[in-house]
């Protein structure tokens, strides 16, 4: 080796973007200077990805197809074989996976890594520039381990406590952060309110912040001592939020848990289906019938609070009980249920 130049160009490909995936990371490189076989492409990770410790190497371009690939801690050693003769002329592409790398759990960008071409002492042939920063960013949150939702009462569009519950399947770092978008049938019972009264088993003084606009509730200061470990049990309660006005299910709720870096947002795990929640009945309906959501057999208050009168009405002979804020003429309120006059 006569002189030191830089890699022309270094790129990597990952085969899947999920946070903490197992999953296969492609490497294509162009050297300034000659590689012959037994030259090694050298490579560290920043600690935010794991390097495999049983790595399989495969040759895509200008390589073997199986290389010799060794893994100390953070780096690896790939050993050079070309497909067509014993070099590499200067300034030729070469390209190569490796199978087992697991992503960082988070969607935030990576330090870059760092690449070399040595020889196979170790002497170094080819060194990575900055301007060849290469770096890893998923895009897409880990799924929960365990979720589940759950409303305290279920009468229809009345205030209630909802109960949601995670197992994480990645830590939330210090200043971590926990986003709920709740479905278009629920919101607090005050819609207005840009603070919600909520209570955490993982913080002593949790901070929830409701936007409306987006339907969202961000749910910070629950991670100030020591990162969350992975495979916790989180369980978030928010108080004052409005059932849903009928019997049907809801859209689901989604839930995200965040790393917090500068004020950015970066997702780490998420659950984005199956947390739905009903009422016992359609509004104003407190109690119903089995078949019939909307038959009703006693009444809910309205908005201001006013007592419902339960009438009772017949149409093709099928007979159908709902609430009214006054009985039709033709009937008397007794007991709060309407009843037809009686005839002199």
């Amino acid at each position: 080796m006569t002189s030191v130049s830089n890699l022309t160009r270094a790129a990597l490909s990952i085969g899947s973007t999920v946070n903490g995936a197992t999953t296969t990371y492609t490497f294509t490189f162009i050297a300034q200077s000659p590689l012959t076989d037994g030259d090694r492409m050298y490579i560290k990770v920043p600690d935010s990805i794991t390097a495999p410790v049983s790595p399989t190497c495969a040759g895509i371009s200008k390589l073997a197809s199986s290389l010799t690939c060794n893994t100390l801690n953070k780096e690896l050693f790939i050993t050079l074989s070309f497909s067509s003769g014993s070099t590499l002329d200067a300034g030729e592409e070469f390209s190569f996976s490796i199978t087992n790398f697991i992503n960082p759990t988070s969607t935030k960008p990576t330090s870059a890594l760092t690449f070399q071409a040595q020889d196979s002492t170790g002497s170094l042939i080819n060194d990575s520039p900055s301007s060849l920063s290469v770096s890893v960013t998923t895009d897409t949150a880990a799924s929960v381990a365990t979720a589940s939702v759950s409303n305290e009462n279920k009468d229809a569009s009345q205030s209630t406590a909802l109960y949601l519950n995670i197992t994480t399947v990645h830590q939330i770092p210090l200043n971590g952060a926990i986003i709920i978008t709740y479905p278009v049938e629920v919101a607090p019972f005050d819609s207005s309110v840009t603070a919600i009264t909520c209570s955490l088993n993982i913080a002593s003084s949790p901070t929830c912040t409701h936007n409306s606009a987006t339907r969202t509730i961000t749910i910070s200061n629950i991670v100030t001592t020591t990162p969350l470990v992975a495979g916790s049990q989180v369980e978030i309660t928010l108080n004052e939020m409005k059932n849903p006005s009928t019997a049907s299910s809801t859209n689901s709720f989604r839930i995200i848990t965040y790393e917090v870096s500068s004020g950015v947002f970066y997702a780490i795990d998420s659950v984005t289906s199956g947390l739905t929640i009903a009422s016992n009945c359609n509004y104003p309906c407190k109690t119903c019938s089995g078949t019939n959501s909307s038959d009703c057999l006693s009444c809910l208050n309205d908005a201001t609070g006013t007592t419902l009168l339960l009438q009772t009405s017949t149409t093709s002979g099928v007979s159908t009980t709902t609430c009214v804020s006054s009985c039709d003429t033709d009937y008397v309120n007794i007991n709060n249920v309407c009843q037809p006059c009686l005839e002199n």
